[in-house]
């Protein structure tokens, strides 16, 4: 009918997904100046929606590679595969911003596309990590936990500070966070997609959190050393900055997504010879993502932006800062990580600067059942969508 094809109206299904993933992911963007009172929100995401449509144009598609190519066996993908992954995803996501819950919406997408593979061919339609690269990863991991824990452990010491454990332990999630980071960065870890998705889930709101902390640590002794007055009119304006940077990392990191997708429907379809992301994908998968945050998920901002912690405006300056950095290096190396984990832990450590208290724990622990929730969710809604209907057409 009008000449509509099942592989258009598949690209049309993407469209939405990303369409979605802006509105549950604009608090992302927003949250921190809308709190702050910096912006009014339909001042902020009018902003964040132009500079999510800036970003894929600006750091390439690594990322899009990444899910287009990594995650399932290329040879078992179909359109109808491909469309049972984005209902899977899709229907994650609304049930999340429809209880206010910011999620990752990269996650809900990777676990759609796992449980799509999973429906074709079981376990051997994903491509999981190897004996050896599972080895590889538990070393290092070990290696920089327990280096971590004993650096930890040895500063307390010397700081005359009676709490050994939790040092510990804090030493030991850094150790591990860092040596992973560096064996990444120095191309000794060889791991896949999957396993670096997989371990991401976990980084991301740790580096997060320890990049925004450190940071936090230092500029909150700025409005001590300054007129309180000029300290907050400067950290007021910078907070325009700070939320341009991270909106144009969320695009750059989030649209991407959606483009790999669709250059796998164009592939299945026949449509291009191999796997590439053409320049109408990027406009219209930007073009996506802008209007869902332009509608914005406004119970998703209000969690992230006003329950889970109280903030100034050089407190959001400081999250959107952290998060911005982690994502454009991430992006870079074609890791698809979660905003969402990213900039919530951000916001949590700026809140522990203060003190730990300053955090609402109880709203963390919900936001964390979310995240755990994502894939498995997303998997069976994909898993059922492909038995329960595709399976037939």
């Amino acid at each position: 009918m009008f000449g509509i094809e099942w592989w258009m109206v598949v690209i049309g299904i993407a469209l939405i997904f990303d369409f979605m993933n802006g509105v549950n992911d604009a608090a992302n963007s927003i949250a921190t100046i809308v709190a702050t009172k910096v912006l009014t929100p339909v001042q902020a995401v009018s902003l964040a929606a132009i500079m999510n449509f800036l970003g894929p144009f600006l750091l390439g598609t690594a990322v899009a590679a990444t899910v287009g190519t990594g995650l399932i066996d290329p040879n078992l993908v179909t359109i109808n595969v491909i469309a049972a992954a984005l209902t899977g995803a899709i229907f994650a996501t609304a049930l999340a911003t429809v209880f206010g819950l910011p999620i990752s919406v990269s996650h809900a997408l990777i676990g759609g596309l796992l449980g799509a593979g999973f429906a074709v061919a079981g376990l051997p339609g994903i491509l999981l990590p190897s004996q050896e690269e599972v080895f590889r990863v538990i070393t290092w991991g070990l290696l920089g936990g327990v280096g971590g824990g004993i650096i930890g452990i040895l500063l307390a010491e010397i700081a005359g500070s009676k709490r050994l454990s939790p040092a510990g332990i804090g030493g030991a999630i850094a150790g591990t966070t860092l040596t992973i980071l560096v064996t990444i960065g120095a191309n000794l870890l060889g791991a896949g997609p999957l396993t670096l998705t997989v371990l991401f889930i976990f980084f991301s709101p740790l580096l997060g959190f320890v990049f925004a902390f450190i940071l936090g640590s230092f500029l909150i002794r700025v409005p001590r050393d300054a007129d309180a007055y000029k300290a907050n009119w400067w950290f007021r304006k910078l907070q325009l900055v700070s939320v341009s940077a991270f909106s144009l990392s969320h695009g750059t990191n989030d649209a991407q997504k959606t483009m790999g997708v669709i250059a796998l429907v164009l592939l299945a379809a026949g449509q291009i010879p191999e796997f590439r992301v053409d320049t109408w994908v990027i406009v219209a998968a930007a073009a996506a993502i802008a209007l869902g945050t332009f509608i914005g998920g406004w119970k998703v901002v209000e969690t992230i932006g006003h329950k889970l912690t109280d903030l100034s405006p050089d407190q959001g300056f400081t999250a959107e800062t952290a998060g911005a950095g982690l994502l454009f290096f991430l992006a870079w190396i074609g890791i698809p990580v979660s905003t969402t984990h990213t900039i919530t832990g951000s916001i949590m450590g700026v809140g522990a600067t203060r003190q730990i208290k300053a955090v609402r724990w109880t709203i963390a622990r919900h936001i964390l059942g979310a995240w755990i929730l994502t894939i498995p969710i997303s998997s069976f809604a994909a898993w059922l969508t492909y038995r329960g209907a595709l399976l037939f057409l």
